[in-house]
């Protein structure tokens, strides 16, 4: 017969396993709208260079229309702009008081004036040419670029089958963001406190390529649920149609995930990946990623950029596998270390002496 206590502490091992085997991988759920046509199944690195976007309100200079000088795109921002990025840099004010005033800085990007795009110096000279007693510009600040990176397993498939005597593509997806912390997780933060791009070296690949499926988990999860919609260009709908970070992309996925609120005060984060290059290994695009905080109050942060998907490994699942095998084997050790505490209560007591047998009346 086992103690209540130790029966009791062995249902807990129980259900503490089965609560840290899915630890890591919190509810998503994935919709395909469209044909994708691509093979994007595997297990990807993917790296966001990003800088923070801003509107904001310009009064006419009286002398020069634009309160400062503008030049071309400097060549190292080309990780969140592209290799041949669109709109102007402020090289230097002509108002020595318009940076205090307005909110800009010297090496700030301009790439829309009012609603004109701005391409280059021509664009925007064009553009300023209708302005009257204001203007705004729609800026990215260079000062404040970071890099993110995560790992993104995705599962595609994809079948002929015959509909109304048609032949037709027949697609499945599904999309994880991972939550593990990655072997060069302390490089990608440095960059970020310094505002540098991050690129993963041969060797930080080489090195995830083997211990990816092993990668740490937060102590708490960063999220509690998301979800991905997989969209092909010819379903846009006409806000992502209207999108300008997604114009020449075949494809999106558009993520939301919720954050946990017992892991930095919650929060909604939505992500929309543009693709525009696809290839077996090495994939890219826009990236724009807009943070809803909760936490002490509403506020809405958008930043925007190019994104890079670096292929790991295959799709797999060895992840889920090695993490559930790892709760199983500590919820054993915890089971065993704990039954050490106790000994098992026998069924008929031991070395109790037997009761006196009654002794036959003696006739007198």
């Amino acid at each position: 017969m086992i103690k209540p206590t130790r029966l009791a502490f062995a249902f807990i091992c129980v259900l503490s396993v089965a609560i840290a085997a899915d630890g890591q991988a919190f509810f998503q759920k994935t919709s395909l709208e469209g044909t994708l046509g691509n093979d994007v199944s595997g297990v990807w690195l993917a790296v966001q260079h990003v800088m923070p976007s801003f509107r904001v309100r310009v009064d006419r200079d009286p002398t020069n229309v634009a309160p400062f000088r503008v030049g071309p795109i400097p060549k190292d921002l080309a990780p969140a702009l592209g290799e041949n990025p669109k709109g102007v840099t402020i090289k230097e004010f002509t108002d020595s008081a318009a940076s205090d005033k307005y909110g800009i800085f010297q090496g700030d990007v301009i790439t829309k004036v009012n609603t004109v795009d701005v391409t280059n110096e021509g664009d925007f000279a064009k553009a300023m040419k209708d302005v009257k007693e204001w203007f705004l510009v729609t800026i990215r600040r260079p000062a404040l670029k970071f890099s993110t990176a995560r790992l993104v397993k995705i599962d595609y498939k994809a079948a002929e089958k015959e509909i109304e005597g048609t032949s037709q593509l027949d697609e499945k997806i599904d999309v994880r963001v991972g939550e593990g912390t990655l072997p060069f997780q302390d490089q990608i933060e440095k960059g970020r406190r310094e505002n540098k791009f991050f690129s993963a070296s041969k060797e930080d690949i080489s090195k995830l390529r083997e211990d990816w499926f092993k990668l740490t988990p937060p102590e708490k999860a960063i999220f509690v649920n998301g979800e991905h919609r997989v969209v092909s260009a010819s379903n846009y709908d006409e806000s992502l149609r209207r999108d300008d970070n997604l114009k020449g992309t075949t494809f999106a996925i558009i993520s939301t995930l919720q954050g946990n609120p017992l892991a930095g005060g919650g929060g909604r984060s939505i992500a929309i990946y543009g693709f525009d290059k696809v290839s077996a290994e090495h994939t890219g695009g826009t990236y724009v990623e807009s943070t809803l905080a909760t936490a002490p109050f509403p506020i809405s942060i958008e930043f925007g950029g190019r994104f890079e998907m670096i292929k790991i490994a295959p799709f797999s699942n060895k992840d889920v596998e090695f993490s559930t095998a790892q709760a199983q084997a500590e919820g054993k050790k915890k089971l065993e270390a704990e039954s050490r505490k106790f000994e098992l209560a026998p069924d008929v007591p031991a070395n109790v002496p037997a009761a006196p047998k009654d002794e036959p009346a003696v006739a007198e």
